[in-house]
């Protein structure tokens, strides 16, 4: 009697406890669901130019926690559809490394004062989207290890060429891509900005700078189908800056941020690289410069993030110095190892142009117009290198920036064998006008519950 007045409290039990299992387990359904709702319902995006000219592929962002539109942990993935309802390309991004806030990233086309509405909602599936955006990074520790793929690195003055004896990373540090043109960026210690020319929309190759047995190669200066290295930034005797590479003028002394392959010294403690964001629209990515030191007297710290979207023949710069002193002047470069003619400007209301177009590729073969937009509230003239040394063979815009104020600029290239309109120097001044309209277009978005 006893053992089965036992069982029979062990059953009520069970029966108490299932009744509570089942009530915990409905109140975490409604939960999920109330959560679910709240989260994922659709939202409705009304883009609008604000101003009376026609856009092609803007850029738009969107701030989420404006919108009330935070995706959880599962559901990150973004669905935006158009008015016709059709899926477009759409990314969720990181603006810098220091602000974890997400946003929304995508493109429109809009006339003059339109209005266009957008559909948002959430998926734990990751859509399948074409890269028109890559950045690429590889680097081996040795001259006989392979190269590994990193997200982020750190160069140090013992790695300096001249120092090691050989090249740690393919094609001498990142190279960041749209569907139009490349850039990279020689991370090992000389900090120029160099580009890639491309005949193709598609990404070009993982095999870029490595040779057939895996190894660091320089393979990408003869022309391939995809294209090729196509600007001299200079020699190690008079290396340029590169195309929208940076530098500091000082009592008229040029100084780079970093040195020549023939430099056994560094003037940067530490240059750190990290990944922000690759794709597949949207992709950036951070160079910290710490205790940069161009003399005896000046020590600086420097970040710049160059980022890039599709269907622009540029890259998007953003620099910020510290510890400016009040003579000091910021300067961007546009490389003149390859031409003698005189720069040109002209100006808009918001940004300064300043361009080159010539036949200004290897072996002058192509032509190639180059240009980088500075913001006119900043800007103070232009200058030009000497033709040899450490910031040689360079024209160069000067800036005077806010001390610890980022600076935001565009550096712009545009090969004949990508668009033929290109050869011609009054289609790409018109090319540098229409996209200085682009950027200085304006446009606003609103939130709607649907």
């Amino acid at each position: 009697m006893h053992q089965l007045h036992l069982y029979l409290q062990f059953k009520s039990s069970m029966k108490k406890n299932s009744f509570f299992i089942i009530l915990i387990a409905i109140c975490i359904s409604f939960q999920i669901q109330a959560q679910t709702k709240q989260v994922f319902k659709p939202i409705q995006l009304k883009v609008s130019n604000q101003s009376n000219l026609s856009i092609e592929q803007k850029e738009v962002f969107v701030t989420l926690s404006k919108a009330s539109m935070h995706p959880n942990k599962q559901f990150i993935y973004p669905i935006v559809k158009n008015q016709f309802n059709q899926v477009i390309d759409a990314q969720l991004i990181q603006l810098s490394s220091n602000k974890r806030e997400k946003q929304l990233f995508f493109q429109t086309s809009l006339s003059g004062n339109e209005t266009a509405t957008y559909t948002l909602s959430w998926t734990n599936v990751k859509p399948v989207i074409a890269n028109k955006v890559n950045i690429r990074f590889r680097k081996r520790s040795s001259k006989s290890a392979e190269l590994v793929k990193l997200s982020s690195d750190t160069f140090y003055p013992n790695m300096l060429l001249k120092l090691t004896g050989f090249q740690p990373y393919q094609t001498d540090g990142p190279t960041w891509e749209n569907n139009k043109v490349g850039f990279r960026h020689y991370f090992d210690g000389r900090n120029a900005k160099d580009v890639f020319g491309k005949r193709i929309e598609a990404i070009s190759p993982d095999s870029v700078g490595i040779s057939s047995k895996g190894e660091v190669e320089d393979n990408y200066h003869v022309l391939k189908d995809w294209g090729r290295d196509i600007l001299p930034v200079g020699t190690a005797s008079g290396l340029s800056v590169g195309l929208g590479g940076i530098g500091l003028l000082q009592k008229n002394q040029l100084y780079r941020i970093g040195v020549t392959a023939n430099d056994s010294v560094h003037t940067v403690e530490a240059t750190k690289f990290k990944i922000i964001n690759n794709g597949p629209i949207y992709a950036s990515f951070t160079i910290d410069y710490q205790n940069w030191k161009p003399n005896a007297t000046s020590t600086y710290q420097v970040q710049e993030q160059p980022t890039i979207w599709p269907d622009m023949y540029a890259y998007q710069n953003t620099v910020n110095i510290q510890s400016l002193k009040v003579n000091d002047t910021l300067v961007i470069g546009l490389p003149k190892a390859a031409t003698n003619k005189p720069l040109q400007t002209f100006e808009t209301e918001n940004w300064v142009v300043l361009y080159t177009h010539d036949y200004q590729t290897y072996n002058k073969e192509y032509v190639l117009g180059m240009a980088i937009i500075i913001p006119k509230t900043t800007y103070e003239g232009w200058g030009k290198s000497p033709d040899a040394g450490a910031f040689a063979s360079s024209y160069f815009a000067k800036l005077k920036p806010v001390s610890a104020k980022p600076i935001t600029y565009y550096s712009v290239a545009c090969w004949e064998l990508s668009d033929a309109g290109f050869k011609n120097e009054n289609y790409f001044v018109e090319h540098l006008k229409n996209l200085v309209k682009k950027i200085e277009t304006i446009v606003t978005v609103k939130f709607f519950n649907q």
